[in-house]
């Protein structure tokens, strides 16, 4: 299952849209990445997701990545996946 970004922020208003460096996602909602938004997501921050938002009180991440761990070395490395 591809990864799912769920925001609950207590301060915004119900479907205000939060920018997750390039993912927007509504408040007290949620969205499910596709295998390209990850990788764009990844190329970025050389980060993963989970890894940028998995200790976030706000934003919640479930799910697991679409890409290999080969891919996802590959791009943190620099290098092509």
């Amino acid at each position: 299952m591809a990864y799912k970004l769920e925001v609950d922020h207590p301060d915004f208003p119900k479907d205000f849209e939060f920018d997750l460096d390039g993912i927007l996602v509504k408040n007290k909602g949620s969205r499910t990445l596709t295998e390209d938004e990850e990788q764009a997501f990844l190329s970025k921050n050389f980060r993963t997701v989970k890894e940028v938002y998995g200790h976030s009180t706000i934003v919640k991440v479930t799910g697991t990545s679409e890409l290999s761990s080969k891919e996802v070395k590959a791009i943190k490395e620099g290098g092509e996946g």
